[in-house]
């Protein structure tokens, strides 16, 4: 579903669309729109467009902790040593410290 009614009041529909593209559309057809729910006994005067905010991205304290298997820490480890970029090396020494010894199975 795109788009679905939120409120009808005093001749006034609001409708809340998923995305600003969809918005457009019924800003567009709300004359064609308007006339169509007339004739179905409902006398809308005017349409509001409201779009549905983007749920916001996971914070640190909602994301779930990454964690490593432990084989998988010690490959990367294996690869660091291998690594002659000071930064990457210590980059990928950092990650493998994400291991937790009870994860079992990759992900």
């Amino acid at each position: 579903m795109s788009s679905w009614p939120l409120l009808f009041t005093s001749g006034r529909l609001v409708v809340f669309v998923q995305s600003a593209a969809h918005g457009h559309e019924i800003r567009h057809r709300a004359p064609s729109l308007l006339k169509a729910l007339a004739q179905h006994g409902i006398h809308a005067t005017h349409i509001t467009v409201k779009t549905q905010p983007h749920s916001p991205p996971p914070t640190r304290a909602t994301r779930q902790p990454f964690r490593l298997s432990q084989k998988t820490a010690e490959q990367i480890v294996q690869l660091a040593e291998a690594v002659d970029y000071p930064p990457l090396r210590e980059s990928l020494l950092n990650l493998s410290k994400c291991a937790d010894p009870a994860v079992i199975l990759e992900r």
